[in-house]
């Protein structure tokens, strides 16, 4: 009864993560190399010079972000604070961005931003660092 019909919604509801998988990676990556995936499968060309590739960014590293808690769920991992999402979108976010700036022109000045985001990680890597600990002391 009750489990086999638990274990057909895990095995369900593993199915939707997957394909949510299988679609973010790509769209989160395809922007570096001018394409951008829509669904439903639909593949559009970036216009470089009109391109806001502060928005690219941010869906890049939000599909990303997504990615890595899903893989993590698949692995079951739990986060260990809840600073985490934070921490892994803003790593992403760091990544894409300076993609982004390598590979398409842009004001120097975004650089600057590059700069804010390496700040911001470090600040958010150490809350991580202290909330984690937190929780293994509060175990104890």
């Amino acid at each position: 009864g009750q489990m086999a019909e638990q274990g057909g919604y895990m095995r369900f509801s593993k199915v939707i993560m997957a394909v949510l998988l299988v679609w973010m990676v790509p769209s989160a990556w395809s922007p570096l190399f001018g394409y951008m995936y829509e669904v439903p499968y639909t593949i559009i060309v970036i216009d470089v010079e009109a391109a806001n590739w502060r928005v690219h960014s941010i869906r890049s590293a939000a599909f990303m972000t997504v990615a890595y808690f899903i893989v993590s769920y698949f692995r079951h991992q739990r986060p260990l604070s809840s600073v985490l999402p934070v921490l892994v979108f803003s790593y992403w976010l760091f990544v894409f961005r300076v993609a982004t700036l390598v590979i398409y022109p842009q004001p120097w000045t975004e650089w600057i931003l590059a700069g804010v985001f390496i700040a911001l990680n470090t600040v958010l890597t150490i809350e991580y660092m202290r909330d984690s600990n937190r929780i293994f002391n509060d175990a104890w």
